[in-house]
């Protein structure tokens, strides 16, 4: 065995340079080509011939046949052998012994000599000689992971501890498949036949049968069988367990939870490496690489990295259980959602141990103390950790990607568009006109958010921070307009505001994700120079409703720049309008404007009339086609400042919404002819023709935030502690305006029929609300089951948003929160379960929305 690799610069000038080797050591003669060794091979062998092979670790093609010489050492003992030197044939030599005696036990091993000085030895090796002969059989029942093999023996020895099986490898000489993966039959046999699975999708494997004597072995001819390839489908195939990434259902080599999959040595591209020696795998980070076996499968998957699986333990509960038989961890994630890692054992060279107990899973990582030894997570019934697992242990993999499915709508191009950069400075949608990516990124990286092997990367550049992307003022660049006819219009504006206009075409190929105009497109012009192509090929990288980066190849193709642009709807901005027009009808109709960008939706804005009125008459916040551009949000008056001073109001009073049919989204804090604001102030006055609190002398502000509408359901979930339950179990309609009115006041009734065993995790949800509505809030009023209530404490139910995460709940129990100990309903156990919510044929609940605002 090579125990020790020493690198020796010899010329064919230094003659006489000697060294003396032993078989245990490896030298290379730097002869203007190197070598690094010989490896002896295979044997095929008859009842008295022996024909025997080896193959050169390196390249002697630029070399004179009379600098080197190959030869095979063969006798009966290691004390009693021969050399016989024979010819090289590329990297590969052979040689044919013959006058031997049968069933006799013979050594042999490969010799090679540079320039009569150095030699290097191949392994020890032995042989039987034997009538015996093996036939492969073809493969049958080939599907995605698995093969059913099998050979036969002619003339198979009566005695001696025999072995049938397969050897198979993903390289297709022959010596590489007779030093390839092996697996046995249970017993030895003439005829045999076994299934073999954890195969790669899509992947050609060679293979052969054998007959292991003991102290050599027979092999049948090599044949191949192609597995079925797999499409990974984003939506169904993966789990989103709430944590940073979403993991595969199954492993590597699997197409269901419930099966093992393969194991895999860490940076074996093959699949089928069984080597321990560690200078055969990788000694560095392997995710997102070329050697990133679960990438090269499929894609849109990597192999997970150290951190992704400690997020995976640290932030998922998980139970050891069974799936169909097959035993290993249940994870559960921080959304509920659920995950099984089956406990495949692990693998050193062909040997696999620990199937059904041990669970060993490869990461992405590097033990970056040991580089011959990677990251794992090992577990079992009593608990799982992070490990360290030699580099050639064959352990299981579970892909992880944060892949989306999204869905490529050529029709949302048909719009025009603007560069994403104001003359203020300011954005849409993007942080900056112009972002950066690698030369491999498109669609799938950054859409869909796929693992992409190569060059790919993204520099998100905000233009505050970096304004030489532009090069000069901020201004408008013009427009580009697609028609669905296939027409585009590139209007360019130049720095002294000159317009130049291009009429053409364009061509999307939807399957790569492409565009080709025959104009130039709409771009920022000091990065267009750094570019050449700007009609054919260009990638979409990302097209939505209110988005689009188009990417061009640019520094002689060493990276991309993709502009960024927003639709003429979102160029401008929200203008969200104030007027107050009092009792003398003085206003200015608006009295006072302000341009929300949508990516300051969320945060509270101002809008402030500097002036006087003498009360209030008609007070209204418009927020001009919003309704129309952005249905799914609504606008919540936070503060109202009169003479700088905050005044009380009742925003449960306002109107807001859609209200004259026009597409803003109108908030009526008061109005004599309006929905009814001045026949019941939100201001406490008691004047139907005019409200005095809204009077002021110098300015008046309001301060509002364009937010999320909340869900538009309200959701019940009903689990036992048998976790039946469909998360949410029932819904019933939610709004929070009945023609534009708040429903302050407003009861609920949500039910479910069914049945539970009792109550564990007994919940009412208002998704979004709390976000929407921080003052929010909502009282349980009854709770029935089988057609009677049951009695509890309304001072014990726990509301609000319990999970910081902008829901409003009503916990009407719920063993892992708040309410164990302290439950609402009687008759809790101490394991946590309240039988008297337990029914057999429907559970009704109710309840009121005491405010919103």
């Amino acid at each position: 065995m090579k125990t020790k690799i020493f690198a020796c610069l010899m010329t064919l000038a230094a003659a006489l340079f000697a060294v003396s080797c032993s078989s245990d050591d490896d030298y290379s003669v730097a002869t203007g080509t190197l070598v690094s060794g010989v490896t002896t091979g295979s044997s095929d062998v008859t009842a008295n011939t022996a024909t025997l092979h080896a193959t050169v670790e390196g390249n002697l093609s630029g070399m004179s046949s009379s600098s080197y010489q190959v030869a095979f050492r063969f006798g009966p003992s290691e004390q009693a052998m021969t050399t016989t030197v024979t010819t090289l044939n590329g990297q590969e030599f052979s040689t044919t012994i013959e006058n031997l005696v049968e069933d006799q036990t013979y050594y042999y091993q490969a010799v090679l000599t540079l320039q009569g000085k150095v030699t290097y030895t191949g392994e020890m090796k032995t042989l039987v000689t034997t009538d015996a002969k093996v036939t492969t059989a073809d493969a049958a029942n080939v599907t995605q992971v698995s093969a059913q093999l099998g050979g036969s023996v002619t003339d198979m020895p009566s005695s001696g501890e025999l072995l049938t099986g397969i050897v198979f490898s993903t390289l297709p000489e022959v010596e590489n498949v007779r030093t390839g993966m092996m697996v046995t039959t249970q017993e030895a046999a003439a005829s045999f036949s076994l299934a073999k699975a954890g195969l790669l999708p899509g992947t050609t494997y060679y293979y052969a049968a054998f007959l292991d004597l003991g102290s050599g072995i027979v092999f049948g001819d090599v044949k191949s069988f192609t597995t079925g390839a797999h499409q990974l489908d984003v939506n169904e195939d993966f789990v989103d367990l709430g944590l940073s990434t979403k993991w595969c259902k199954y492993n590597l080599g699997a197409v269901a939870e419930n099966q093992l999959g393969g194991l895999f040595g860490f940076g074996d591209i093959t699949g089928t490496c069984n080597t321990q020696d560690a200078a055969d795998y990788a000694s560095a980070d392997i995710y997102r690489t070329a050697n990133d076996l679960a990438n090269k499968i499929y894609g849109q998957t990597t192999l997970p990295s150290a951190s992704e699986f400690e997020e995976l333990f640290q932030r998922c509960s998980y139970v050891w259980t069974e799936k169909d038989g097959v035993a290993g961890l249940e994870f559960t994630g921080p959304n509920g959602n659920k995950l099984f890692l089956p406990a495949s054992g692990e693998r050193t060279g062909d040997a696999i141990g620990g199937q059904g107990v041990l669970g060993a899973y490869m990461t992405g990582s590097i033990n970056p103390s040991t580089p011959t030894a990677c990251i794992s997570y090992r577990f079992s019934q009593s608990g799982g950790d992070k490990a360290t697992s030699a580099v050639y242990t064959g352990l299981a993999i579970r892909p992880v990607s944060t892949a989306k499915n999204v869905q490529f709508d050529k029709s949302l191009l048909c719009q025009t568009w603007h560069i994403d950069l104001r003359a203020d400075g300011s954005h849409a949608f993007f942080a900056g006109p112009a972002y950066f990516y690698g030369t491999d990124d498109s669609w799938r990286s950054v859409t869909n958010g796929e693992p992409v092997v190569g060059d790919s990367w993204a520099w998100e550049a905000d233009y505050a921070g970096n304004s030489w992307i532009v090069g000069e003022e901020p201004r408008d660049f013009g427009s580009m307009t697609f028609t669905e006819d296939g027409k585009v219009v590139v209007t360019k504006i130049a720095a002294d505001g000159t317009p130049t206009t291009q009429e053409g075409t364009y061509i999307v190929d939807e399957t790569n994700k492409t565009i080709t105009l025959s104009v130039d497109i709409l771009g920022i012009p000091t990065q267009m120079a750094r570019g050449e192509n700007y009609r054919t090929k260009l990638n979409i990288l990302s097209l939505t409703e209110s988005s689009l980066q188009l990417a061009i190849m640019i520094d002689g193709n060493s990276s991309q720049v993709s502009f960024n642009y927003v639709p003429e709807s979102l160029y401008g901005g929200i203008e969200v309008q104030f007027t107050i027009c009092d009792s003398n009808w003085a206003s200015s109709w608006p009295d006072a404007k302000v341009s929300v960008l949508p990516r300051d939706f969320g945060t509270q804005q101002s809008v402030k009339f500097s002036g006087s009125r003498a009360d209030g008459m008609i007070v209204l916040l418009d927020a001009i086609a919003m309704s129309q551009k952005f249905p799914e949000y609504m606008v919540r008056i936070d503060d109202i400042k009169v003479d700088g001073h905050s005044i009380a109001f009742d925003g449960d009073k306002f109107y807001y919404g859609d209200i004259e049919n026009n597409g803003n989204f109108r908030v009526e804090m008061f109005n004599i002819y309006g929905k009814g604001t001045a026949n019941d102030s939100p201001f406490g006055g008691t004047d139907s023709s005019k409200e005095p609190a809204l009077g002021f002398n110098e300015s008046i502000e309001v301060l509002f935030t364009i937010v999320p509408k909340p869900a538009a359901t309200l959701e019940l979930t009903v689990c036992d502690s048998n976790w039946a339950s469909s998360w949410p179990d029932a819904t019933t309609g939610f709004s929070l305006f009945d023609d534009g009115k708040p429903v302050a006041g407003k009861e609920f009734t949500i039910s479910f029929d069914g049945a539970r065993a009792n109550g564990m995790i007994y919940l009412v949800e208002a998704k979004g609300l709390k976000a929407a509505c921080p003052n929010a809030s909502m009282t349980l009023k009854s709770v029935a089951v089988d057609g009677q209530e049951v009695a509890f404490d309304a001072s014990k139910i726990l509301r609000g948003d319990l999970e910081n995460n902008g829901t409003y709940r009503i916990e009407l129990y719920n063993t892992y929160g708040g309410s164990r100990g302290n439950a609402a309903f009687a008759g809790e156990t101490a394991d946590g379960i309240i039988p008297a919510l337990g029914f057999n044929s429907n559970i009704t609940v109710k309840m009121t929305v005491d405010k919103l605002f």
